[in-house]
């Protein structure tokens, strides 16, 4: 709005603003928070939770507490912005979770989309149930337990297990149909045991198609075919020793995790930039429109988990232009 000039108007407008609040009115030409801005800016930062760190905590904290006193045993990874103190991204939660030799994780099923990536496991000892379906729970294994499918876990070794967990809690709790309810047993029937399954992705196999296709060392990426994840996008992407990404921005959300090898992550703006160092089992975040490439000093695998389903579902999906 353009300055008011004439004293009379604005003393007559100032001692209106009052009498519309006080009617729950207020004027769009004189909001204290504009509207619309150029383009998308988020309080959130680029963030990296060592695996080393969380599976220490963890098992501090697993002889403290049970899955039947927690519901799930996890350390919730949040991102420290003003008012944070739960959300990795404005739309996406992440967290380690850990169940010992012999522990079941009770059903329950809730309104989030839930997905859980197998970092440390034994293969063969540790499952997941979902609405009755047995899944095995393997190294590098992605678990899918869409939105209020009923879910538990457990461990039938006697290693711990330790996997991330990614669910889009704060776009339910921001869009308010938060439903949630235990099952009236701790422990799910188990109806039928399946290790191929639209829930449960082998990223180990994907990896190998990818690189039956692709040259050398070069960085290649998969978006893999989720169809009950209606909010989440799961891209995998691999590169031999030495490999590098090109420059990505655009407007979702992004938790990554390190399947295998090492790296380095570089975040660019106008005013600064940060590397993130990164190896086997860590987690960090490139929140929207945040500009980053990655890079590896040896062969990896780099799981790509973002909110991009739910923006290509809104019309809102958009990539920077090239520089």
């Amino acid at each position: 709005m353009e300055a008011i000039t004439d004293p009379n108007t604005a003393d007559a407008l100032e001692a209106l603003y009052p009498r519309l609040a006080a009617e729950t009115f207020t004027a769009g030409w004189h909001s204290r928070v504009p509207a619309v801005w150029p383009e998308p800016r988020t309080e959130f930062s680029p963030r990296l939770w060592s695996h080393a760190r969380g599976k220490a905590l963890l098992d501090e904290a697993g002889e403290l507490v049970s899955p039947q006193q927690a519901e799930r045993r996890n350390l919730v990874m949040f991102n420290p912005t003003e008012g944070n103190d739960y959300f990795a991204t404005p739309t996406m939660m992440a967290a380690y979770q850990m169940i010992k030799g012999g522990e079941y994780a009770r059903n329950h099923r809730h309104t989030p989309n839930a997905l859980r990536v197998v970092i440390d496991a034994i293969d063969g000892d540790v499952f997941t149930v979902v609405d009755g379906v047995a899944l095995p729970m393997n190294r590098g294994d992605i678990l899918l337990t869409p939105c209020w499918a009923w879910h538990s876990h457990f461990n039938r070794g006697t290693q711990k297990a330790l996997w991330l967990d990614v669910l889009d809690v704060p776009l339910v709790h921001r869009l308010q149909p938060m439903f949630f309810e235990r099952g009236d047993a701790f422990e799910q029937d188990i109806k039928e045991q399946h290790s191929n399954h639209p829930f449960r992705i082998e990223t180990a196999k994907v990896a190998q198609q990818i690189a039956s296709t692709k040259p050398g060392n070069a960085w290649a990426s998969r978006r893999l075919e989720t169809p009950s994840m209606k909010t989440i996008t799961l891209t995998l992407h691999t590169s031999g020793s030495g490999g590098r990404s090109g420059w990505i921005q655009s407007v979702e959300n992004r938790i990554y995790t390190v399947l295998e090898g090492s790296g380095q992550s570089e975040f660019v703006s106008e005013t600064s930039s940060e590397v993130l160092q990164w190896a086997r089992g860590d987690v960090f975040v490139a929140p929207m429109w945040s500009r980053h490439s990655h890079s590896v000093t040896g062969t990896s695998q780099l799981l790509e988990i973002s909110d991009r389903a739910t923006y290509e579902a809104l019309g809102f999906w958009r990539e920077a232009q090239p520089q």
